[in-house]
């Protein structure tokens, strides 16, 4: 079982929409419901040892497996889609505990080779959490040095724990999506329930 650096949540879901992508295989019956959809996702879940094992079973199972990334480590999990969200410089915690983890953060948040890796290997999105105007030369610097990424797997959304927030910044994004083929992607737990757990 994953401990500590993953978490599983399971979505329902019903018939058609249960089944696996079409590019990797049909396992699931059409006719049957298919109980969960399990997303394993962190902390970061590809530093978990037993995620390939985890992520096996499930797909031998038949279920819709979504793995939930930053991109910076690899293992040969089995996955229908692999969300992968690259921490951008505005990720690194400078302000926090005076700044003693931000070194070792900001030498590792970002492989592009690993990056690269994965995207040549899975069915992938890639989403980027921004803060600001500035954060979309950094996203574009990214992808310049990233191949087989289509402008539509790629996915924009606002950073922020209330929904104030996320509505100033969401004017910006939205139209920054428009301008570069991107999709916007909405932080909807928090616009709903607030910054809460559990809900």
């Amino acid at each position: 079982m994953v401990r500590h650096a993953a978490r599983v949540v399971g979505a329902g879901l019903r018939g058609a929409a249960a089944r696996r992508h079409p590019d990797s295989g049909n396992r699931a019956s059409p006719d049957r419901e298919r109980p969960q959809a399990p997303r394993l996702h962190g902390g970061e879940p590809l530093i978990a040892p037993e995620a390939v094992e985890l992520t096996q079973r499930f797909a031998d199972d038949g279920w819709h497996v979504t793995v939930e990334t930053s991109g910076n480590v690899y293992q040969p999990v089995q996955c229908d889609l692999l969300s992968l969200s690259p921490k951008l410089a505005n990720s690194t915690p400078w302000q926090r505990d005076a700044g003693k983890h931000a070194p070792a953060h900001e030498q590792h948040r970002l492989d592009l080779p690993i990056l690269q890796r994965l995207i040549d290997e899975y069915h992938h999105q890639l989403k980027f959490v921004v803060r600001e105007p500035a954060d979309l030369e950094e996203i574009d610097s990214i992808l310049s040095q990233l191949r087989n990424v289509p402008l539509q797997q790629v996915q924009l959304m606002p950073e922020g724990t209330d929904a104030a927030t996320l509505s100033r910044r969401a004017e910006w994004v939205v139209e920054a999506c428009k301008d570069r083929g991107f999709r916007y992607c909405p932080r909807l737990q928090v616009e709903l329930f607030g910054n809460a757990r559990g809900k």
